[in-house]
Parts: structure tokens; sequence; C-alpha cells
């Protein structure tokens, strides 16, 4: 009988172990994704800055393109309007 008690303590001290083991080990998982998630919007953030920095030159010159386009085409139509 003495012999059973031992054996079941153990098991029982294992449990407990195995339980704590386990709550560590999830509770650290909700921290990571966390900080997943903070480092994925910091990083939207700074590439949406990137894409307007890089747009706004790139639109200005197809504007700049345009302009000069309808420049030339009623320039052309003064000069065919001449002749």
């Amino acid at each position: 009988m003495f012999g059973c008690k031992k054996i079941l303590r153990a098991l029982l001290r294992s449990l407990v172990m195995a339980m704590c083991v386990l709550c560590v080990s999830c509770s650290g998982a909700g921290e990571e994704k966390a900080a997943d998630g903070a480092v994925y919007r910091m990083t939207d953030e700074v590439a949406g800055g990137v894409v307007e920095k890089i747009k706004t030159p790139v639109d200005a010159a197809r504007m700049t393109k345009d302009l000069a386009e309808a420049r030339l085409g009623e320039i052309d139509k003064g000069v065919a309007a001449e002749k």
C-alpha cells in the first residue's frame, strides 16, 4: 500500500507540472501574435508612405505630359486653321 501512494503522488506531481508547462506555453503565444500584428501594422503604414512618395512625382509627371500634349494639340489646331 505504501508503494502505491508514492506512485500516485509521483503521477499527481507529473500531472501538475505538465499543466503548468502547458499554461505557460499557451500564454506566450498571444503575446507573439500581438507583436506580429504590430509589426505588420507598422510595415503597412511605412509602405503606404513610400507608395505616396513614389506616386506623387509620377502623377505630377503624367499631368505635365498631358498638359504638354494638350498644348501641342491646340498649337496644331491653330496651325491647321491658318493654312
